[in-house]
C-alpha cells in the first residue's frame, strides 16, 4: 500500500510539479511550525524545572535522629509547583560509587510551592548498601528530581 501512495505522489510531481512543490512547501512549513512550538514548549518547561532547586545537607543540629538530613526546596520559577519528588544520592568523599540502596524510596513533601516560595524539612538517610559509621563524612545530593507544575497533570 505504501508503494501505491509513493507512485501516486511521483505521478503528481511529474504531471503537476508547480502545485506539488507548493503543497510540499506548505506541508513542510506546517511541520516546521509544529516542531518549533513543541521544541520551545519543552525548552520552557525544562527551564522552569531547573528553577526548582533542592539542596540536602547533613545537619544533626537542626534535624534530630532519625531524620538527620535537612532538605531545602526553592521554587525560583514563575509557575506553581504541584509536586516534587527526588532520591537522595549518597557518596563517600572522593568516590563516585553510589552508596544508597534505592528501593522505591522517592521523597516528596506534600507542599504546593507558589513562585518564589520555599520549603524545608528533615528526612532520613536512605538505606545504604554497606554499614557506614560516620554519616557526617558522606556527600548528600539530589538524584532523579521530578517536578510537576500546576496545570500539567
Amino acid at each position: 500500500m505504501v508503494w501505491f501512495s509513493a507512485v501516486i505522489v511521483l505521478l503528481l510531481f511529474i504531471f503537476s510539479p508547480k502545485k506539488m512543490f507548493t503543497l510540499a512547501g506548505v506541508v513542510l512549513l506546517i511541520f516546521g511550525v509544529i516542531g518549533g512550538y513543541t521544541y520551545y514548549d519543552d525548552w520552557k518547561n525544562e527551564e522552569a524545572k531547573n528553577a526548582v532547586t533542592i539542596n540536602i545537607e547533613y545537619s544533626p543540629e537542626s534535624c534530630k535522629e532519625p531524620y538527620p538530613l535537612q532538605v531545602f526546596i526553592n521554587n525560583s520559577s514563575a509557575r506553581t509547583v504541584f509536586k516534587v519528588e527526588w532520591d537522595v544520592s549518597v557518596k563517600a568523599e572522593g568516590f563516585s560509587s553510589e552508596l544508597a540502596d534505592y528501593k522505591n524510596e522517592k521523597l516528596s513533601p506534600d507542599k504546593i510551592l507558589k513562585p518564589k516560595e520555599g520549603w524545608w524539612g528533615c528526612v532520613k538517610v536512605p538505606r545504604l548498601k554497606r554499614e557506614i559509621e560516620q554519616l557526617s563524612n558522606l556527600h548528600y545530593s539530589v538524584k532523579n528530581k521530578f517536578v510537576i507544575f500546576e496545570n500539567d497533570y
